[in-house]
């Protein structure tokens, strides 16, 4: 399988993936190492032993996009079949871990200290499902796009970088504390009775930001929003 862009699938070029594993690298580099590979063999046959730069692959160094416009287009669609794939896998990974969420989920009002509690509860429980389900069903639409391509390349960057930046938000307010925070409640310990530690704020923003580099295939340039939304999004 060859792409428009002369870049082989990694299912015929199975050398390719090493790069990526070996280097501890996101496919999408491991693919520009192979390509940068691939021409240092063919330079040292030809006996030119000179180190060869961006320029000469014709890579702008800002965006890591290519000159051609054939050859971005192609490099693009290829990346965006690994993103769609991963990109299942997160959201399925997502709705499973929320559904677990879900099962453990206090219920009833006895578990809550007092009505006000139940009911912030009740609505972060909504969300939780709200997340539960869409996480869902985008791993379902990531299926039906990577079987009948409805979207371009750069529609799929767009859209994954935005739903993840959607999780991140309905992931704060499946917390109570927050939640209370948005209903107006100036202090929530005077309504949960319990202390609240944001240390799993700050570390499901550097999850989901971390992730998004090193599952996405995209180009930093393509996922900086994110990046960005992970720092002002912090309370």
């Amino acid at each position: 399988q060859v792409h428009a862009a002369g870049v082989t699938s990694r299912r015929t070029c199975p050398r390719r993936l090493l790069v990526s594993r070996l280097f501890m690298v996101p496919d999408h580099l491991g693919d520009l190492a192979w390509m940068w590979l691939q021409t240092l063999r063919s330079r040292l046959a030809a006996g030119c032993t000179r180190f060869i730069t961006l320029d000469e692959v014709r890579i702008s160094r800002l965006t890591l996009r290519f000159e051609d416009a054939g050859l971005e287009w192609g490099f693009r669609a290829n990346a965006a079949e690994r993103t769609l794939m991963n990109f299942f896998y997160v959201n399925l990974c997502a709705g499973f871990m929320s559904g677990l969420h879900l099962l453990t989920w206090p219920w009833g009002p006895s578990h809550y200290e007092n009505d006000m509690h139940y009911k912030i509860s009740m609505d972060s429980l909504k969300v939780m499902c709200l997340l539960a389900g869409t996480s869902l069903l985008m791993a379902l639409l990531a299926k039906v796009e990577g079987r009948w391509k409805l979207l371009g390349p750069f529609a799929v960057e767009v859209v994954v970088t935005a739903f993840t930046a959607l999780q991140l938000t309905m992931c704060l307010f499946t917390e109570v504390w927050w939640m209370a925070k948005v209903k107006g409640i100036g202090d929530p310990r005077a309504v949960t009775q319990k202390a609240f530690s944001d240390s799993w704020v700050v570390l499901a923003i550097d999850t989901a930001v971390t992730v998004g580099h090193f599952v996405f295939a995209h180009r930093w340039c393509a996922l900086w929003p994110l990046t960005l939304y992970g720092a002002v999004f912090y309370p």
